[in-house]
């Protein structure tokens, strides 16, 4: 018999702040992620590390990172 296996749901928001629903205190009504809440696990530490850029967000920068991956890409292809 194999084992069973874990019934695992991760949820990513971009933007949400730790108290911003429901289960955690917040002011948002969010009844189907209390439900999640309630009947399973709740992180009640947890840190996040991320940075923003503002300045890697520019289209001078995009076109740049771009251009690099293009020569990296044909450089790595020309080996072959």
């Amino acid at each position: 018999m194999t084992p069973k296996r874990p019934n695992v749901v991760i949820i990513l928001a971009d933007d949400m702040g730790y108290s911003d629903i429901n289960c955690y205190g917040g002011e948002i009504d969010t009844p189907n992620l209390d439900k999640l809440a309630k009947n399973g696990i709740r992180f009640t530490q947890f840190y996040n590390t991320a940075r923003c850029s503002p300045s890697l967000l520019t289209p001078k920068r995009r076109a740049e990172k771009r251009k690099n991956a293009e020569t990296k890409f044909r450089t790595e292809m020309s080996k072959q």
